[in-house]
């Protein structure tokens, strides 16, 4: 990953921590009264006693829901796949506090949410498993790319016929590595970086 990349993902991330406090005093922004209206929209606070404390409840799990977000998306530790579960309770629980027919939550919902984590989790875990090794074999290809023209061009201030031949070489192969097999390609790269070292 760049550098800039790196610092733009980090800047967001500080941004998202430090919003998550605003995010939690949210509520004082309501009214304490059962019904508000916002935009010609008349909302209730429904089984809650007043709109302030619905907001509350509501903003309370939306920041933990951004917190394992945040925890989910920044660690590269291996169990990081664990933290869906906990984070699919509290989506769980913030659906249950939105829909307002239900005089309960937070007693059954790990039950639920683990019973739909499990295959999310595990489709999840191959997904990303089938990614990461997308992503590391184009990263070694681009890698060995690179050290075969840094080669080509050492090679070019040294003997510019011999240089002529394997770029003219190069050239060839990538030209038909649409119709290659990668591991093929990757073969003829490495047999021609051999060639540039010998």
């Amino acid at each position: 990953m760049s550098v800039r990349k790196k610092l733009k993902r980090d800047i967001i991330t500080i941004i998202a921590i430090l919003l998550i406090p605003v995010i939690a005093y949210m509520y004082l922004l309501f009214p304490n009264t059962k019904d508000i209206s916002i935009f010609n929209y008349s909302l209730s606070s429904g089984y809650y006693e007043d709109f302030q404390y619905f907001i509350w409840v509501l903003s309370q799990k939306f920041m933990f829901i951004s917190v394992f977000i945040i925890w989910y998306i920044t660690t590269k530790n291996w169990w990081k796949n664990i933290l869906l579960i906990p984070l699919l309770v509290f989506v769980f629980q913030f659906i249950m506090v939105i829909n307002n027919n239900v005089n309960y939550f937070d007693e059954y919902e790990g039950i639920a949410a683990m019973i739909i984590a499990i295959p999310i989790i595990l489709a999840f875990y191959f997904l990303i498993k089938r990614l990461r090794n997308i992503l590391i074999t184009k990263e070694i290809n681009d890698d060995i790319e690179l050290e075969v023209e840094d080669l080509l061009y050492d090679l070019s201030n040294k003997n510019f016929d011999n240089y002529k031949h394997l770029k003219t070489k190069l050239d060839s192969i990538r030209s038909i590595k649409p119709m290659l097999d990668k591991e093929i390609y990757l073969k003829e790269l490495i047999l021609l970086k051999d060639q540039l070292t010998s």
